[in-house]
């Protein structure tokens, strides 16, 4: 029976350093792009702009949009986040406006989003833009907008439940 207590102890012992220590991580020691939701594209390019309009507010009819959506997650059981990645494409006289809310905008920065629309924005350079994103937002969904510097071009991303 004494010829156990060691190894007890000793599974005790180990269970409680690989506790610790997997207690002691600290998260925000990781890369941003690990604690960033993965996103599963669920359709290819989209361009119809109902769904679109439907989430937002203040997005011309008239705009051409191409948009990415999907959920975030690795697929497992359970509520899902849905996203949305879009290029929008307005008139000039709307995006000088839109600008107008950007002027206390940042550095230049790419768009946080999926590889394949960001294959299509080229070498467009914007500029991330709080201020545009509340306005296009409908207050149900989280949003996030850039702003071309050059072109009439706006690239808003949408979290939320459906």
């Amino acid at each position: 029976m004494t010829s156990q207590r060691p190894h007890t102890r000793r599974a005790v012992l180990i269970a409680a350093v690989l506790g610790t220590a997997a207690c002691t991580t600290d998260r925000e020691e990781r890369p941003e792009s690990s604690r960033t939701a993965q996103k599963n594209i669920e359709k290819s390019a989209q361009t119809d702009p109902s769904p679109l309009l439907s989430r937002t507010r203040g997005i011309p009819e008239e705009a051409t949009v191409m948009w990415f959506s999907g959920t975030t997650g690795s697929g497992a059981p359970g509520p899902s986040t849905y996203w949305i990645d879009a290029r929008i494409e307005v008139d000039d006289a709307q995006a000088e406006q839109w600008r107008s809310l950007c002027e206390e905008a940042g550095e230049p920065a790419a768009p946080d989003v999926v590889r394949e629309l960001a294959e299509e924005l080229g070498n467009e350079e914007f500029r991330e833009c709080p201020a545009l994103a509340a306005k296009l937002g409908d207050g149900q969904w989280e949003q996030r907008a850039w702003i071309s510097n050059e072109d009439p071009v706006v690239v808003l991303t949408l979290f939320g439940d459906g």
